[in-house]
């Protein structure tokens, strides 16, 4: 037996959406007359924010617009217009405008940036591609719909700048040598992101906090009219004209402005630090160049600068370690000797200039996916007839023993191979999981080249590793958005090799492989285990639902609720979500206060059998890297709403299931001070079940 206490209802990350060939959801009607038009061979993703569409892509030889001679762009704008509403836009002109645009294999991406009354909406982009002959194949992204965002921020630049920078020292530990940049305005919705913490869009300060050695660079969002941290995230990414400088081991910036070497320089008597960051950088440049097209990071020949034998001022100079600063390649000492190292950190760069994947969660997974699979592909391809068989598909054997992770078998290094995979990270470390969780794109590309059967899927001998990087080098030019996450590339991938059909040999047959190691690794699928994906729709396995002894979402609401401010001001209220659904809401306010929100009568528990309480919430609290301040309790009453409360945690047995997540901080005027409580952010919304069996037959 379940009771269910379904506080609210909202979309969690976009982990929990489907993709169907049917139009679905409040978007995809809006699509109904393109679906039409090209004979209903579209392939359309549902449940974006809101309801909205994030994917619509078409079939080999039916676009999504007949071809058209002139400026792609006005193609890309005309379609934008058409299915901006079902994208959650619906006033494109408006709020969509031009931002960039990318050359692809099969064409050119049009990416269009989202505007609130001029405000830029962080990861709030579509990508449009548009064949060589001005017919557009797909339409990519998310976009945040019904945004109601005060745009003029009550905190000041300055203060947040300050504010990022302290959050910034208090977790390395040192304040010397940190600056903000100058603070933009951006608006922030954790949906768009997969990020934890309320799924509301709010107005934020976006800046960056680094240090002057540059292995220190966060991004850091501020909320401009709270002044607390709404968000941060590491942007460190741990590169045919070639320059290396030299900081041998000494305490110098990074900056590569006096090379030791330089393209076409003499190389006899360099160390081989020098030799290998200079000779590693041209091949991989070689590599993008006859194969795909592209020259240099950027695609306009960007000079590929290294420095090398680095010494951070903080850190000492056995930095074991490698990053691409967004201009440069920086190297530990050492750490320029792996191709597949310094191909994967070139591929950082030409990421930033292609899809901007965020390096944070789902979208840092597959940002860092990326960049091994091009850094082992470009590796693979300089290997002298198949030499070196049993180290291929392994990133850093060269520097480390055994690598630092498999391709062909992620388990063997202890990260997933598939999403269900009880390797997938849930955890907020790690930028939630981006080494971790690339895992399953990097088992999916080592399955489209190596083939092989996985998990109920023939890849069959597969398609070669040229094949696979033109199909990923299609996805990350023209199709990936920023804030791209697995079931974003689940729809992409295929759609790119279609994309490519009829050139460089790559054929029908090709695409299906393609398909079959996204579904073989599951990218459809949302993870499952605590902290990645923690909705609950049903009681355990096994259980057999019965009895519904409450239900009350807020919407035809079953129980009345009363609230009460033990402390100050709780201003709790019942507000409409997102999803077109009602939450009970209570704000974090910027002031001592505490307050309840109860139900004004009881339930009776069954006297036989498990009844279980649910409740669907999602939470965002104060909190610093010296700890959690406030948090949020669930408590009960067997004497009545006036009775007196215990907490859920001190029931017997209870087997709590995405329980209290951290301990208050013990200091302070908080009322639940050194108790176990929700604090921090959670995973956008998730369920809380509390097994209520040791209260059966009471009230």
């Amino acid at each position: 037996m379940c009771s269910a206490g379904w506080v609210g209802a909202a979309r969690t990350t976009s982990s929990t959406r489907a993709t169907t060939v049917a139009p679905l959801g409040a978007g995809a009607a809006l699509l109904a007359p393109l679906r039409t038009a090209t004979g209903g061979t579209l392939t359309i993703a549902t449940d974006g924010i809101g309801g909205a569409v994030p994917f619509v892509g078409a079939a080999a030889g039916r676009p999504l617009s007949a071809a058209r001679s002139g400026d792609l762009g006005i193609a890309a704008r005309s379609l934008v217009n058409q299915v901006g509403p079902a994208f959650g836009v619906s006033d494109p002109q408006n709020e969509l405008v031009e931002d960039r645009r990318t050359r692809t294999l099969a064409g050119t991406a049009v990416r269009f940036r989202q505007q609130y009354l001029g405000v830029p909406v962080l990861g709030g982009e579509l990508a449009v591609a548009v064949r060589a002959d001005g017919a557009v194949s797909s339409v990519s992204g998310e976009a945040v719909p019904a945004l109601e965002v005060d745009t003029a921020p009550t905190v000041a630049a300055g203060v947040a700048a300050d504010v990022a920078v302290r959050e910034v020292a208090g977790k390395h530990g040192d304040t010397a040598g940190l600056t903000a940049a100058s603070p933009t305005l951006w608006i922030y919705d954790p949906q768009v992101m997969g990020a934890p913490g309320m799924p509301i869009a709010r107005l934020v300060w976006r800046t960056t906090v680094s240090n002057a050695s540059g292995d220190i660079g966060e991004t850091v969002l501020v909320d401009a009219h709270r002044g607390v941290v709404a968000l941060r995230f590491d942007n460190v990414e741990t590169v045919k004209n070639r320059q290396v400088c030299d900081n041998a081991l000494e305490v110098l910036p990074y900056v590569c402005t006096s090379p030791v070497l330089a393209e076409g320089g003499d190389v006899t008597e360099k160390n081989s630090d020098v030799l290998d960051a200079y000779n590693n950088a041209g091949a991989t440049y070689d590599f993008y160049s006859a194969t795909l097209g592209r020259d240099s990071v950027d695609g306009a020949g960007l000079s590929l600068k290294s420095t090398v034998r680095f010494c951070p001022t903080t850190r000492g100079c056995s930095y074991q370690n490698a990053f691409w600063t967004g201009s440069q390649m920086v190297y530990g000492a050492g750490f320029a000797h792996g191709l597949d190292v310094v191909a994967h950190e070139l591929t950082h760069g030409v990421t930033d200039y292609t899809s901007g994947l965020f390096y944070f969660a789902q979208s840092g997974a597959i940002n860092e996916s990326m960049s091994d699979v091009f850094g082992e592909i470009v590796q693979l391809a300089n290997l002298p007839g198949g030499a070196a068989e049993q180290t291929a598909w392994l990133l850093g054997e060269d520097l480390f023993a055994g690598g630092i992770r498999s391709m062909s078998s992620p388990p063997d290094k202890g990260d997933p191979d598939r999403m269900t995979s009880a390797l997938y990270s849930g955890s907020s470390s790690d930028n939630y999981g981006v080494h971790t969780n690339s895992g399953v794109n990097n088992k999916a590309a080592y399955l489209m080249a190596k083939g092989g059967t996985f998990n109920g899927r023939d890849m069959g001998s597969g398609i070669g590793i040229v094949k696979t990087a033109r199909v990923y080098y299609q996805a990350q030019t023209a199709l990936l958005a920023p804030a791209s996450d697995y079931l974003d590339l689940s729809n992409v991938l295929p759609q790119a090799c279609t994309q490519l059909v009829g050139t460089n040999g790559i054929t029908v047959g090709d695409c299906t492989v393609v398909s079959n190691a996204v579904l073989a690794t599951e990218m459809n699928l949302a993870p499952t285990m605590a902290g990645a994906n923690a909705l609950l729709d049903r009681c355990p396995a096994g259980q057999v639902v019965t009895t519904t002894v409450l239900l009350d979402n807020f919407d035809t609401s079953s129980v009345n609720w009363a609230t009460s401010a033990s402390t100050g001001s709780a201003q709790w209220s019942r507000q409409q979500a997102q999803s077109a659904s009602s939450v009970f809401y209570g704000p974090d306010l910027g002031f001592v206060a505490s307050g309840e929100a109860y139900m004004v009568a009881g339930a009776v528990i069954p006297a036989s059998g498990t009844t279980y309480l649910q409740v669907r919430h999602a939470f965002e609290f104060e909190s610093d890297s010296n700890g959690y301040y406030d948090g949020g309790v669930i408590q009960y009453s067997t004497s009545g709403p006036a009775g007196t409360y215990a907490d859920v945690g001190a029931l017997s047995g209870a087997g709590i299931v995405n329980g209290y997540n951290h301990r208050l901080f013990a200091g302070g005027k908080n009322v639940l001070r050194d108790r176990n409580a929700f604090a921090g952010a959670s995973p956008g919304f998730e369920t809380t079940q509390v097994n209520l069996s040791t209260l059966a037959g009471q009230t």
